[in-house]
Parts: structure tokens; C-alpha cells; sequence
């Protein structure tokens, strides 16, 4: 590590908890880092070592299998470094999804999660990736006047029709939510996307048979719950309606459930290390605001 910047002064920060798992994980691993390196380090350097004692061909063999070691212990290095990252990163967002589903839910999460099992049964869509989807459909129902379980009902089909939007139309989940959420708000040109084609015409003709009004009478509630039949209607109709059971088993599909399960892999891992992390980082953040002059001269 270079010494070309060096901070004068010390930082203090309370550590009554003596060393953490943190600090001895880090520990942990910087040695082993450091003992792989050595051993690179090491067998790179024996060659010139040993050149009078060995043929030409066996020096370059001895150097190269150094080389190769060093590289493997920087890529070791690097790796650690990556995984710690991401496995923040991850369990950052995972906590923010929970936090969201907790509120968002409240009384019903346990309904809510029931949906999510059965859909993922049904379409081989991980419950983890219809979850952060329908935190935000549940949320929209909820907001255009509907009672929780007129929303939690209208979640579940509004899942069901975007996971088959996303295999029949071969785009992702989180894409086609983000077209069919559009579209169910009025947005109609957002569904030419993913098949979704209606005219005024058509929406007043749905509108007076189910609610013996014109579309513009209609109020936000019932105009989304319209079209999520239009939307039916139409996937029915042109054979996109249970295509994501269909492809459940498809090459994106099984992709995209196994960079959930690994994001959420990657969260329990690094967890433990944000709790550690967070008061240290606030504590850190605190002792800057408190001493500008210092980072000034740094």
C-alpha cells in the first residue's frame, strides 16, 4: 500500500466492544492475503536464485509457476475485496426491501407472501424477484383508493401478467412492470412494448360493460382495475397469458433466479459486517464535520 499520503493527528473511535467479528474477520483474511502473496512473491523470486543450479527450460518452468502464483494471490486479493463490496451492497438493499415490505404490507404481509409463493410455484419466478415487484404494484392499487384486499388480489394477477409479459415478449421482469405499472396509470403507449394496443374506443366499451359508465366517469381505481382486464383480455387473446409457467424453465428466466438467490447469499454474508460497519462509518463521519482544519491540511 503506498505511504504517499499520510494524516497527522489521530483518529480516536470508541471500541469498548474490544475486537469485533469484524475485526477478526478482516484479520483473518489479510493474513491469508498476505500469506498467498508471500508464497508468490517467494516463488516468483527463486528462480535467479537457483540459475546456476538448474537448465534453462527448468528456470522459465520454476518463474512462471512463481508468476502464476503471484497473479493468484492478487486475484484472491482483488476477489476478497469484490465479495466484501457486494455482499454490503447487497445486504444494504435487501434490509431496504424489508423495511418496504414491512410498511407497505403491514397486517397482510403474510398474505402477501403466500401470493408470492404460489405465483413462484406456478411460474418458476423466484418469490424474492416477484417481492420487489410487488412492493411497488401493491403500493399503486393501494394509493387509487383500494382496500388492502382488493389490492392484494389485484397484486397477484398484476405479477401473474408480468411475468408473462417479460418471457413472452423475452425482456425482464422488472421491465415489464415498469410498462405494464405505466400502462395501468393511463399511460397507454407504454404497453406497445409488451403487446398492449388500446384505443379509447375499446376502453369505453370495457368501461360501460363492467361499470355501466364512460372510461373519463371512471374513477383512478376503477380505471386500473379496467385495465388489467383489458390487459388479460388482450394476452389471452394473442397466447401470452401463462407464458411465464411455460418458460419457467428458460435460460433468462433461470438466470435471473439465480442472480436473486446470490444477491440475497451475499447479504446474509454481509450483514453481520454493516451492523460493525455503519456506527463506525457515523462515528468516522462525525469526527470529519468536527475537525475540517485537519482535512484541509490532509
Amino acid at each position: 500500500m503506498s505511504d504517499a499520503f499520510k494524516l497527522k493527528g489521530t483518529i480516536e473511535i470508541d471500541n469498548s466492544d474490544a475486537n469485533s467479528d469484524l475485526d477478526e474477520t478482516i484479520k483473518k483474511a489479510k493474513e491469508v492475503g498476505e500469506a498467498i502473496e508471500d508464497a508468490g512473491t517467494n516463488a516468483g523470486n527463486a528462480g535467479p536464485k537457483v540459475e546456476s543450479m538448474v537448465s534453462t527450460g527448468a528456470l522459465a518452468r520454476a518463474q512462471a509457476l512463481g508468476q502464476a502464483m503471484y497473479d493468484v494471490a492478487k486475484n484472491v486479493g482483488q476477489l476478497i475485496i469484490d465479495l466484501g463490496g457486494k455482499s454490503i451492497e447487497a445486504a444494504a438493499k435487501i434490509e431496504a426491501e424489508n423495511a418496504a415490505f414491512a410498511s407497505t404490507f403491514g397486517d397482510v404481509a403474510n398474505a402477501a407472501t403466500e401470493s408470492f409463493n404460489s405465483i413462484q410455484k406456478d411460474t418458476n419466478v423466484h418469490a424474492g424477484r416477484l417481492k420487489s415487484v410487488g412492493i411497488k404494484a401493491y403500493s399503486q392499487f393501494k394509493g387509487s383508493g383500494l382496500e388492502a384486499v382488493e389490492s392484494l388480489e389485484m397484486m397477484d394477477e398484476y405479477l401473474r401478467l408480468a411475468a408473462d409479459a417479460a418471457a413472452y415478449y423475452d425482456i425482464s421482469l422488472e421491465d415489464a412492470d415498469a410498462r405494464l405499472r405505466s400502462f395501468l396509470r393511463g399511460n397507454t403507449e407504454a404497453g406497445d412494448a409488451i403487446g398492449l394496443f388500446t384505443s379509447e374506443s375499446q376502453r369505453n366499451t370495457y368501461a360501460l360493460e363492467k361499470y355501466g359508465k364512460q372510461w373519463q366517469e371512471l374513477n383512478e381505481a376503477q380505471r386500473q382495475m379496467l385495465l388489467l382486464d383489458v390487459a388479460k383480455d388482450i394476452y389471452e387473446q394473442g397466447g401470452a397469458l401463462g407464458q411465464a409457467s411455460r418458460e419457467g424453465s428458460s435460460w433468462a428466466n433461470v438466470m435471473g433466479n439465480l442472480s436473486r438467490v446470490w444477491e440475497e447469499i451475499l447479504a446474509k454474508l454481509g450483514g453481520p459486517i454493516m451492523e460493525q460497519l455503519i456506527p463506525r462509518i457515523e462515528q468516522f463521519s462525525k469526527w470529519l464535520s468536527e475537525n475540517p482544519e485537519i482535512v484541509e491540511q490532509f
